[in-house]
């Protein structure tokens, strides 16, 4: 018996164009997972599922990650096909991905959220997924400029949009504010961000929604921030 590949195509219709395409998916019994860093990127062995997470529509370029376009509406759509297809040039996104490719499709993703003014959530989704490719490919200085995008779309969220959104709740964004905050050096941001979650730990109203592992990872890196703080400025 020949052995399956771990990438495989299926076929989907573009919501924006009505047009069949296929695109590249990772068989999950193929999928290994390993654990996750701490501003929670996923890791993989084989085949990374990451990479296939954007879909290209290769005939008019609406781009986007799993199934969020079914929150769009018709105006997100023509914003689309005034903006993204006149500009586009027709190419497949099918089959196995390297990283670079993979990059390229969420640069799309988030060229395609731009286009429909999407809201910070997305926009933070986006560009963590890629600051996670750039991580992979080892490039720190794509890494760091991602998570800076990133950063900034999270507090937006966390100021102007009602969460949750989807999966994304307001004690994930805080935690990630605060991680962030710490991997840029953003110190003082971070512990405070991170306090503002843990103290919602504490309070009835808060405590059982927050997964415990979730104030876990925290209140370690408060404390890591606060040491890279005093370390950064000793006499303080």
């Amino acid at each position: 018996m020949t052995d399956l590949a771990p990438v495989y195509n299926t076929k989907t219709v573009c919501p924006c164009c009505d047009k069949e395409f296929p695109y590249g998916k990772v068989r999950s019994k193929m999928v290994r997972y390993t654990g996750q860093d701490t501003d929670l990127f996923p890791k993989y062995e084989g085949e990374n599922p990451l990479f296939y997470d954007a879909v290209v529509c290769p005939i008019c370029g609406f781009a986007y990650i799993g199934t969020s376009y079914e929150l769009l509406n018709k105006n997100d759509f023509k914003a689309v096909r005034e903006k993204i297809t006149p500009k586009w040039s027709q190419r497949s996104f099918d089959g196995p991905r390297t990283v670079e490719q993979a990059i390229e499709a969420y640069k799309l993703v988030l060229l395609n959220c731009r286009a429909r003014q999407a809201p910070a959530s997305d926009l933070a989704k986006v560009c963590m997924r890629l600051a996670w490719m750039h991580r992979i490919r080892g490039d720190s200085v794509m890494d760091y400029k991602f998570l800076e995008f990133a950063f900034q779309y999270y507090q937006d969220a966390y100021m102007k949009e009602r969460l949750p959104v989807g999966k994304l709740d307001e004690y994930t964004v805080m935690y990630m504010i605060g991680e962030l905050g710490r991997r840029l050096g953003k110190y003082q941001d971070s512990i405070a961000w991170f306090s503002k979650l843990i103290a919602a730990g504490m309070s009835p109203a808060h405590k059982l929604k927050i997964p415990p592992n979730l104030l876990e990872m925290a209140r370690d890196q408060s404390m890591l921030a606060k040491d890279a703080m005093k370390q950064e400025n000793p006499e303080e």
